[in-house]
């Protein structure tokens, strides 16, 4: 029988441009170096600008390859690495370069956590995940750019509880960025160190 429209190929006529590689020609397309070698009778990877290139070309919706990549990107992204798991919202002007030195990791780990390449640009707004081995204070003042550390005076009637609810914050981080003891109860005037996410908080 036929194959499904889905899994037919077309073909694409490509015309190499001035400092193309094949595997970007073959990603621009998305297909395989293989494929686009072994259509091409291509032996190894030299190619010339103004050569033509026959591209395998499959006929699903472009969609179905962006959801497919960033279910790749999820997967990769899921897999336990060892240290503190931190979810960093990317914001304007930020790279893997200046990501990776926020958080004292390698800049090739970083991309290689998120399915990516160092080189790769990055949008406002996308979520990469970090491992570190920083301890969760330090984490917690790095991992947005929307987290302010925040010195907090105990007023009367104050209680772990009450102050972690009021900030959006756990009391266990609570405990841990103080080195408090839960059992004992909190004097009016003491200082607490917090760090909070400030898009969190309401007026």
């Amino acid at each position: 029988g036929a194959l499904p429209e889905s899994e037919r190929v077309r073909w694409k006529r490509h015309k190499v441009k001035n400092g193309e590689a094949l595997s970007q020609i073959a990603e621009r397309y998305h297909t395989t170096l293989q494929a686009v070698k072994k259509a091409n009778n291509i032996s190894g990877t030299m190619i010339r600008a103004g050569q033509y290139l026959m591209i395998p070309v499959a006929s699903k919706p472009l969609s179905d390859y962006n959801l497919s990549a960033n279910q790749r990107r999820a997967a990769k992204q899921s897999q336990p690495r060892g240290g503190q798991r931190v979810d960093h919202r990317v914001s304007a002007g930020e790279s893997f370069w200046s990501i990776s030195r926020r958080y004292g990791v390698g800049m090739r780990e970083l991309a290689s956590w998120n399915g990516m390449a160092p080189r790769d640009t990055l949008s406002v707004g996308q979520k990469l995940v970090v491992w570190t081995n920083d301890a969760p204070a330090a984490v917690a003042a790095n991992s947005n750019a929307t987290t302010r550390k925040l010195r907090y005076t105990v007023r009367r009637g104050d209680s772990l509880y009450r102050i972690a609810s009021r900030f959006r914050i756990s009391i266990a981080d609570l405990l841990r960025w103080n080195n408090l003891d839960k059992n004992k109860i909190l004097r009016p005037g003491q200082k607490l160190t917090m760090y909070v996410d400030v898009t969190s908080q309401s007026s």
